[in-house]
């Protein structure tokens, strides 16, 4: 039920949320993932219902993690399903970093020059995307870990 609760709250709220974050990009050249009003408010355009619905849906089925006595065994095959969640949140934060420096980027004219100091200043803005997403990325992990304590060893 708690797997079932949040998922369905994931695939209502996700959507929205990628499109509207898709949108703040593109106008504002922002990409601020953890400021979720904010992004619907610029990219639903008044649709507010099914990403809030969807929010209230994972927030429900967080509670009812963190308050139900069923066991909770884990599996090989959901330690990879946990891994290559890390991987794909990741790898969409990195994008949306790298997607924002792009949109500066072209914004402000810094592509022209000289190939090899766009190809440095390339390698440059790739590494600090990636620390950026890294940071995020951690935060997210640090969340799902709080909850896991908080189930495991203070919510007895």
């Amino acid at each position: 039920m708690i797997l079932i609760l949040f998922l369905l709250g994931v695939i209502l709220f996700l959507p929205y949320y990628s499109a509207a974050l898709e949108v703040r990009l593109k106008r504002e050249k922002k990409f601020q993932p953890f400021r979720v009003m904010e992004n619907l408010r610029v990219g639903a355009g008044g649709r507010y219902v099914l990403p809030v619905f969807g929010m209230m849906l994972m927030v429900l089925g967080l509670n009812v993690y963190l308050f139900s006595d069923e066991p909770s065994p884990v599996s090989d095959e959901d330690l990879i399903r946990v891994v290559l969640a890390v991987l794909l949140v990741g790898s969409a934060l990195f994008y949306g970093y790298m997607r924002k420096d792009v949109l500066v980027r072209e914004a402000e004219g810094v592509d022209s020059g000289a190939e090899g100091l766009k190809y440095r200043q390339a390698k440059k803005n790739k590494i600090a995307c990636a620390l950026k997403a890294l940071r995020d990325l951690l935060f997210v992990c640090a969340v799902f870990i709080l909850f896991f304590v908080l189930k495991h060893y203070v919510i007895l």
